[in-house]
């Protein structure tokens, strides 16, 4: 396990654990400015319910839930601060009289808050409540922690966003292509940038001229560090890559500490669903333990790990043994939360 990946692993154990023993910091937060309202000592008026505990949620401006005071009327004024969990530092203030149903008041800011992403300094929060009781603020409630999820993509390719080269150089060309020229004995890959949690479907329409034996791939839940720890060479040091060449070959290897493992099939083994040389469109549904495959709808097979990791990284790569030109063109990538198999499942293979 490489050094980066053992440091997100603590920094996520960190994160999900800090909030137990958050309320002994209750109070003790830096004020927000030299002007910040002055807090009585009466213990927080109200507490955060949702999110909280470290809960992922898949919207950039979240809605966010709290309890009623117990002095509450109509006219009490809450106030949330937002707070960057890697820095300490306060993303922002939101103040004003909530929506209340019950004794459920809620808060809509409109703020853009930045997901989860490979720098793995964004996306992790937490927040704090206050009550307006009387002139004066009750203290701030105990820090609630949360990340920011991205909700998916749809990647037309007009331009490279949100996705990072790891090795090889991938440009966009006409009329909406990514495009890389692989190279022999290497492997070439690209990432989407922010960080995805089971229960998503990853689908990619690809084409590969010149090389006939070699894979073209997608890669889910992977961590793209080597052993230094940085996204260099070809990195991708865990994940899972699933792909299939234009022999009609197709599989699914596992990546742990660099070193790979054909998940399935057991043998090599053809699909007819492949059309050689032309538009390919892969589908993997990565759920609970399992990755489903599908290749132009039709169902292949799917890998079971014990050890498939919550979270990770999505990307696209290639790698070749023909020293002539071989380019992988990418015509669209899409990934979305869903609750069901996108397609049937039948027989594999049929």
């Amino acid at each position: 396990m490489t050094k980066s990946r053992i440091s997100l692993i603590i920094v996520s154990i960190l994160f999900v654990l800090v909030f137990i023993f958050s309320s002994s910091f209750a109070g003790g937060m830096p004020r927000v400015s030299a002007d910040a309202p002055v807090e009585v000592d009466a213990g927080p008026a109200t507490l955060p319910i949702n999110p909280i505990g470290g809960e992922m949620v898949f919207d950039n401006t979240p809605r966010f839930y709290f309890s009623q005071a117990a002095t509450h009327t109509d006219t009490m004024k809450y106030r949330i601060d937002v707070w960057n969990f890697n820095k300490n530092t306060l993303v922002y203030s939101f103040k004003g009289k909530p929506t209340c149903v019950l004794s459920k008041c809620w808060f809509d800011p409109t703020t853009t808050l930045k997901y989860v992403d490979i720098t793995e300094t964004k996306g992790l929060y937490y927040w704090v409540v206050q009550a307006k009781t009387g002139d004066d603020w009750s203290l701030p409630s105990d820090k609630a922690y949360f990340k920011v999820m991205t909700p998916g993509f749809d990647s037309a390719f007009t331009a490279l966003g949100k996705w990072l080269p790891i090795k090889g150089t991938w440009s966009i060309v006409d009329p909406g292509y990514l495009l890389t020229q692989t190279k022999p004995d290497k492997f070439l890959s690209v990432l989407y940038k922010h960080q995805v949690t089971k229960g998503y479907k990853f689908e990619v329409r690809m084409k590969r001229k010149g090389e006939f034996g070699k894979g073209n791939y997608v890669i889910v839940n992977g961590y793209p560090y080597n052993g230094t720890g940085n996204i260099l060479d070809s990195g991708w040091d865990d994940g899972y890559m699933i792909g299939y060449s234009n022999l009609g070959y197709w599989f699914v290897k596992k990546r742990l500490n660099g070193a790979e493992t054909q998940l399935i099939p057991n043998t090599n083994e053809i699909t007819p669903a492949v059309v050689p040389y032309k538009w390919n469109r892969i589908t993997v549904f990565v759920r609970d333990s399992f990755i489903y495959v599908w290749i132009n709808e039709q169902y292949l097979g799917k890998a079971y790990d014990e050890n498939l990791p919550p979270q990770g990284w999505v990307g696209i790569g290639a790698d070749d043994s023909n020293p002539i030109a071989s380019p992988l063109y990418v015509d669209w990538a899409e990934l979305e939360y869903v609750d069901d198999l996108p397609y049937p499942m039948g027989e594999p293979g049929q």
